[in-house]
């Protein structure tokens, strides 16, 4: 749809929980969108703080750097330590704790893989 409105202003924001649900490869699709990406979100595969899920962060941060991606990456964790029912994405309401240190830990697994995708290439 990008290619065919065809302007500038019209960009792609990818979501890693997102594409986890609904691409076969994370990296394959960040390549394909290319030079569209205007934004980019880190979430783990259940809403979480990088690094506490399943996502290969190496690898998409590498495919981020294939494609030159210099835009911002945002890290939007919604994951509560509680299991009430909905809980988890009723991102809405405010934590019962103080997750800044989560927060410090997700963004040092998100920098560290951007590092390594720099000295792969």
């Amino acid at each position: 749809m990008v290619d065919a409105v065809n302007d500038a202003g019209l960009k792609l924001m990818l979501d890693t929980f997102h594409m986890n649900m609904e691409d076969r490869s994370i990296p394959d699709a960040i390549r394909l969108a290319g030079d569209r990406i205007a934004h980019f979100q880190a979430n783990e595969n259940h809403r979480g703080h990088p690094g506490t899920g399943h996502l290969d962060w190496p690898a998409i941060m590498r495919a981020l750097h294939q494609v030159d991606y210099s835009g911002p990456i945002s890290l939007e964790p919604f994951r509560r330590a509680d299991d009430r029912v909905a809980l988890p994405i009723a991102h809405w309401r405010a934590p019962r704790e103080d997750e800044s240190a989560k927060l410090r830990a997700g963004l040092g697994v998100i920098r560290n893989a951007l590092a390594l995708a720099e000295v792969d290439q």
